[in-house]
């Protein structure tokens, strides 16, 4: 191609690749005022056939298919974009460039779950749309949704539509031990639980149960034990004492028995005792039942001049009695007998003192008249002469009162006379005397 032309040339054009002639010959002439004829529009941009989009996918906004254009390609929902996201018209060969793909999404494969699976279970390739349903094995039950499938958010990475659901073992019935505790984490299937009784008690039956199948269910595979009260043997009579339980035959754990003596004796020893356990299996006392000793007594006191019957002894049991006597010529002054007693259920002391021996010849002595005596004697007696004188002056003034109340009666008078005597002396006095006394 030259770049000067001489006026009159005439050139001829040719169409670029993707062009083409809007005339047969398309040309152009240079003119005598040095310009070129009109030229028109020599060449145009050919087109391509419409497009069409990949596998899942589509054209976007597909118009215009003229040389050097660009039409954009998306994928449908569940899909991605393997390539470029558009093609151009380049009719070089192909009209269009190379079509991308469009490729499904996929997820990973789904979680496996304990006690159960899924039914695609040995799968790898989980696409767009894929569903994957859950169950449980034997003896749990589904917690969750059954089913998941796989999708996307943003078109690009797969994902599983819900979490993986669970398999929890079927509940067991609750369980309870009378005097007793139950040991569990979990009532579901496959669990265990350990039994143990309260204090006192021993167990009867399984220390341990586990939740299994059964039927169309679950329970536990052995029934509860029971919790008896640990026993004891009745406690041990004692000589002179006894117990609040005489009689009974049953002594559990926790019983309590008070012991206590026969009048005359002691408690030696803890007065209670209780059954208890070291083994949790056999009962046994809390200590060894206590004696009851005889309460005795000091040996009585020796007296001057006389002694006891139980001379020379040395043990003097409750309720013994001992006798003193005098020698011959002593008085005994007290008492006779003292026995021994307690006043504290513990100690024993003597029920009083021990007599005294006095000589006999003192006392009689001391017991003779003497001559002061009849000084003190004299003044009492004339003291009842003159009551009884004048007991009987009253009785005559009524009589005589009487009588002359009563003119009519025959009185029979009687003679009369009122002796009182001092020692070997009498006096008399005589009814006219009296009269007298009267008047």
């Amino acid at each position: 191609m030259k770049s000067y032309y001489p006026p009159g040339t005439t050139v001829t054009y040719v169409c670029r690749p993707g062009y083409e002639p809007t005339e047969l010959m398309p040309s152009a002439t240079c003119l005598e005022n040095v310009t070129w004829s009109e030229s028109p529009e020599f060449c145009t941009r050919k087109s391509c056939p419409a497009p069409e989009g990949p596998k899942n996918g589509r054209v976007v906004d597909g118009t215009d298919y003229l040389f050097g254009t660009r039409v954009n390609i998306t994928c449908n929902h569940g899909f991605k974009l393997r390539g470029r996201n558009f093609i151009q018209c380049v009719l070089n060969g192909n009209p269009w460039t190379q079509l991308p793909t469009c490729e499904a999404i996929s997820c990973l494969p789904p979680l496996n779950i304990t006690h159960g699976s899924h039914n695609r279970l040995g799968e790898e390739e989980f696409i767009f749309g894929s569903a994957v349903t859950y169950f449980c094995d034997e003896g749990f039950s589904l917690i969750g949704e059954a089913s998941i499938h796989c999708t996307t958010n943003d078109q690009v990475n797969g994902e599983w539509s819900g979490q993986a659901p669970e398999c929890k073992g079927k509940p067991c019935r609750q369980l309870e031990v009378e005097n007793g505790r139950v040991e569990l984490f979990d009532l579901h299937f496959g669990a265990t639980v350990s039994f143990s009784c309260d204090d006192g008690y021993r167990m009867i039956g399984p220390a341990s149960a586990q939740c299994v199948l059964r039927g169309n269910g679950v329970d536990w595979d052995k029934e509860v034990p029971r919790c008896k009260a640990i026993p004891c043997l009745p406690p041990p009579n004692i000589p002179h004492g006894s117990h609040n339980h005489l009689g009974e035959e049953e002594f559990v754990f926790g019983s309590l028995v008070t012991y206590s003596c026969d009048k005359g004796f002691s408690l030696v020893g803890e007065a209670s005792i209780h059954c208890t356990t070291n083994d949790r299996i056999s009962g046994e006392w809390s200590g060894p039942a206590p004696e009851c000793k005889a309460i005795s007594c000091l040996p009585p006191l020796n007296i001057t001049h006389g002694s006891h019957n139980h001379l020379g002894e040395e043990e003097f049991a409750f309720g013994s009695a001992v006798t003193y006597s005098c020698d011959e010529g002593f008085s005994l002054i007290g008492e006779a007998s003292i026995h021994c007693t307690t006043n504290d259920r513990v100690n024993g002391e003597w029920s009083g003192p021990a007599p005294e021996c006095k000589d006999s010849a003192s006392d009689t002595a001391a017991n003779s008249p003497q001559a002061g005596d009849e000084d003190i004697k004299k003044p009492i007696i004339i003291t009842l002469i003159v009551s009884g004188a004048i007991i009987a002056i009253g009785s005559l003034a009524s009589l005589a009162a009487f009588a002359r109340k009563h003119p009519g009666k025959i009185w029979r008078k009687k003679k009369r006379s009122y002796n009182v005597s001092l020692d070997s002396s009498v006096c008399q006095m005589s009814e006219e005397q009296t009269k007298k006394m009267l008047i």
